[in-house]
Formats: structure tokens, sequence, C-alpha cells
């Protein structure tokens, strides 16, 4: 399934026409039994839920816990909410990917602006 022909294949069979008959459809169905396949390949294991992560690599970071809190609930308040029930505002209606990369961009610069802000913020 890995071979460039199979690839071919699937990128073909993805970007056939749009028009809304059964084959077209059919076709669809068939190119998403590989997706999962495809970006296993691609991106290689991806881990969720790794116990003792924080531990391992963030634990000597001083005030981590802290500072990701307080940005946290900052995009929690307000009347324009970064973040409410449990959905990001403005996550991208299309998911391509510069969709995503450049919502992505954006959400980062909102953070390094509220890490500026908790920083010069006094200590209490």
């Amino acid at each position: 399934m890995g071979s460039i022909l199979d690839r071919a294949f699937i990128n073909q069979l993805a970007s056939s026409d749009s028009s809304p008959s059964s084959r077209n459809i059919i076709l669809k169905l068939s190119v998403t039994r590989y997706v999962d396949y495809i970006l296993k390949e691609e991106l290689g294991p991806l881990y969720i839920g790794i116990p003792s992560l924080y531990k391992a690599f963030f634990r000597k970071v001083e005030g981590l816990k802290e500072a990701s809190a307080a940005i946290f609930k900052k995009c929690k308040e307000g009347d324009n909410l970064l973040y409410a029930k449990g959905d990001w505002r403005d996550w991208p209606k299309s998911m391509g990917q510069n969709n995503v990369l450049k919502w992505f961009n954006n959400l980062i610069k909102l953070f390094l602006g509220f890490v500026k802000e908790y920083r010069s913020a006094p200590k209490t």
C-alpha cells in the first residue's frame, strides 16, 4: 500500500470530479480507508497521555504550571472568549493545512502576548 503507485492512485481518487454521483461517493469512501495508514506512515507514531511526560521534559521549567494555568484562564475570560465550551475560537471551517497553520500562528501570537502580560504583572 505504501508504494508510489498506490499513493498516486489515492491522490487521483481524492482529486476526482466532485459532482454528486454514486461513483464519486464510492471512490471517496474507498480513499478514506487508507487515510489512517498514510498518516501513520508519513507522521510516524503519535502518542497521547504519555505517563510522566511533564515530569520528564518540563519539571525544571520554573513557573510553567502557574504561567500556563494563568494563560489558559485568560483564554476563558472576557467578552471575546478565545476558548469556550471545549472549542477554540475561529477554528477554521476548512481543515486544509494552510488554514489550520494560519489559525495556529494567530493563536501563538495571542499566547505570546498573554505571556508578556503575565511576566509583567506583579506577583502576589
